[in-house]
């Protein structure tokens, strides 16, 4: 996991840093370049949060090198705030995005972050957890319609389960 953000925090600061007409990108598709991967970055910190608790959190390859621990309250506000500060300007999951964080990865990972925050915070979040969910039943955050549940259980497993 913090090899995963690592891969991801190095490329941020190497796009952040360079015009994207020169990478011959539009600024829009580079916006949503970096709010895939501080999306990618929080779900690594939610996985490390959930496994370890108290975690520092670094937004800077190498810096500091010695990075303080934060609290998991403080690690929950870091990974909530990068969610909603960038699940707009994420691409919407569709077929070309299978395997790419999208804004219905974003919005899960939010169900995730509140069902737990009694457990992580001290502070119940159901109903911010009910509006992530009903965000993703709804279609928010993907291009091809509603989410649904497949009819059979085993469906999920097969090859051929894409949108």
């Amino acid at each position: 996991m913090y090899w995963g953000m690592g891969l991801c925090t190095d490329p941020i600061e190497n796009i952040e840093k360079r015009e994207a007409s020169k990478m011959g990108i539009s600024e829009t598709e580079k916006a949503s370049f970096i709010a895939e991967l501080r999306l990618l970055r929080a779900f690594h910190y939610l996985k490390l949060m959930d496994l370890f608790g108290n975690i520092p959190v670094v937004t800077k390859v190498g810096e500091p090198l010695q990075p303080e621990t934060l609290s998991r309250t403080e690690v929950f506000n870091f990974i909530e705030k990068e969610i909603l500060d960038n699940i707009n300007n994420a691409p919407k999951l569709s077929k070309a995005m299978m395997g790419r964080m999208s804004q219905a990865g974003a919005y899960a990972m939010l169900v995730e972050l509140y069902l737990n925050a009694e457990v992580w915070t001290g502070k119940a979040r159901w109903d911010d957890c009910i509006n992530a969910a009903n965000k993703l039943i709804n279609g928010g955050g993907a291009q091809n319609g509603t989410m649904a549940l497949d009819k059979n259980i085993s469906d999920q497993f097969i090859t051929t389960n894409d949108l």
